[in-house]
């Protein structure tokens, strides 16, 4: 079992014509799963925070290579330390308590968008990684790194420090 997932990045990907590019497209078996679902639902949020444990993004892992059967919780928790190692999404931290989307929330972890990961030139995208982007902004505290969308004109209700919410220690 793959515990770095070097082979599941795919640093170049072709441009398909007239279609955008996403990070799902950037990765394949499990990452590819985890990252398709904390990207959606991070593009339905202005500040790209996602609030979903391990166990609700594991019931969006599908295997097709294994009958689709879903993918572990260990293999979920797995990709989701990788994608942190790679600074992809932040740690999940304890917030202000909050409302979005119809929902209460105590603890976020931030999910960086394709764009400030990924560099297109011509026909294809070219995955670099974590602050090799011009013009993306970061943030950092408490030993972890995330990124910071400028397109939020409100400063957003994110605190990331231990709180109401998640204690020290726990994981995802």
């Amino acid at each position: 079992m793959p515990t770095n997932f070097s082979g599941s990045l795919k640093p170049l990907v072709r441009l398909k014509a007239d279609k955008p590019c996403s990070l799902k497209r950037h990765f394949t078996g499990c990452m590819r799963q985890v990252i398709s679902f904390l990207d959606h639902q991070a593009s339905q949020d202005p500040d790209r925070i996602v609030w979903a444990r391990a166990t609700t993004i594991q019931k969006y892992c599908v295997d097709f290579s294994r009958n689709e059967k879903l993918y572990s919780i260990r293999m979920v928790e797995k990709c989701l330390e990788a994608l942190r190692a790679k600074g992809i999404i932040s740690r999940q931290h304890a917030i202000e308590i909050q409302e979005r989307r119809g929902f209460v929330i105590d603890h976020a972890f931030v999910v960086t968008p394709h764009d400030a990961l990924c560099l297109q030139s011509g026909t294809c995208c070219r995955f670099v990684g974590m602050g090799e982007v011009p013009g993306t902004k970061w943030a950092s505290g408490n030993g972890d790194v995330w990124f910071v969308s400028e397109k939020h004109a409100i400063a957003p209700k994110i605190v990331f420090e231990v709180g109401p919410g998640r204690k020290k220690g726990n994981k995802s």
